[in-house]
């Protein structure tokens, strides 16, 4: 008799091997869009947000805004739900409009400073500049207009518990507190995400009228002007992350983004973007 066999690779491999209950098998435009409408409700129910629906208003405030010589980086606290609220940093070229804005998500990185070009300490900075972690700041030079998220789990978004000493985050906490409620930690990011789409931006600028912008989505981990392949990175959750949310937010890609001059609140609509800038601030980074 063969010895018990206790490896559960087998076991993985042949879930891996039963049919797709989703498959695409589309013959035909109304096929397809049938789905994708299945497929997608079931994205947000594996995700654990089928349920909640996007604002009409998207509330956030200002918090800081600094000059970074080639751009300007402003904070905004953004009101995203059940008393949580999420840090969203706008770099807006010095360049004159209009821009091609990105949405930017960091890896797993102590937080979102290190995407937007800040570090501690000289040696964390040579090391991650030489990674190509400061893509944010990097496309900001370039001229683009950079929206930056902190993720759940990371910097000013931990819980009291933190996993990793060298690296704090409270990712593994977070993932089995939003587990038993039914949720996900990625469907939470994924529902920040999408409200930082809905949010649009008016910063306080010298020209007038209305700029209309195009949004594209940066899929993480290297920039372009880097010397790189400029083929997209799928590395760690944050291209994932960017494709469920493409995939799930109702405004379908590409997004029209509007940029007014003016000092009012900061308001969206889910299909026109706006953000106001207050006067400058003094460096707000840990």
């Amino acid at each position: 008799m063969a010895p018990p066999d206790f490896h559960l690779q087998a076991h993985v491999d042949h879930l891996y091997q039963q049919p797709r209950k989703l498959a695409f098998q589309a013959q035909s435009p109304a096929e397809f869009e049938r789905w994708q409408r299945e497929l997608r409700g079931k994205v947000a129910e594996l995700l654990g947000i089928t349920d909640r629906k996007l604002p009409a208003t998207v509330e956030a405030r200002s918090i800081t805004r600094t000059d970074r010589c080639s751009y300007t980086e402003e904070k905004l606290a953004i009101d995203t739900g059940e008393g949580t609220q999420t840090p969203l940093y706008v770099l807006v070229p010095k360049a004159e409009p209009p821009y091609k804005s990105i949405l930017v998500f960091h890896g797993h990185n102590p937080s979102v400073h290190y995407v937007l070009g800040s570090y501690p300490d000289e040696e964390t900075r040579v090391e991650h500049l030489a990674r190509d972690i400061n893509y944010a700041q990097a496309l900001a030079q370039a001229g683009y207009l950079v929206c930056a998220v902190e993720q759940r789990g990371f910097g000013e978004r931990t819980s009291d518990l933190h996993g990793d000493l060298e690296r704090p985050n409270s990712c593994r906490h977070l993932s089995f507190e939003y587990l038993l409620q039914g949720r996900t930690l990625i469907g939470e990011r994924c529902w920040d995400g999408m409200l930082a789409l809905n949010l649009s931006a008016e910063p306080e600028r010298s020209h007038s009228g209305t700029v209309r912008l195009h949004r594209e989505l940066w899929w993480g981990h290297h920039h372009p002007m880097a010397g790189r392949p400029r083929r997209p990175h799928l590395g760690g959750g944050t291209g994932l992350l960017l494709l469920l949310i493409q995939a799930l937010h109702p405004g379908n890609l590409p997004l029209r983004v509007q940029l007014r001059s003016g000092n009012s609140p900061v308001h969206g609509d889910g299909r026109s973007r706006s953000a106001a800038c207050p006067a400058p601030a003094t460096d707000h980074r840990r």
